[in-house]
């Protein structure tokens, strides 16, 4: 990767990042994170039905 890449997941995507170099990630979600938020069996997160409305 070079400055300026994005690496965007959907779809519940599994991934892992194993950079070489120094490396900086800013992770953004949408919709944002609430902390009540519990992983379901396949390690995803359920929607959050306040933020659905």
């Amino acid at each position: 990767m070079r400055v300026g890449d994005m690496y965007l997941l959907d779809q519940h995507d599994r991934h892992t990042l194993r950079p070489k170099t120094k490396f900086r990630a800013i992770c953004v979600f949408n919709p944002p994170l609430t902390g009540r938020e519990d992983h379901d069996a396949d390690g995803a997160y359920a929607p959050d039905q306040e933020a659905a409305k």
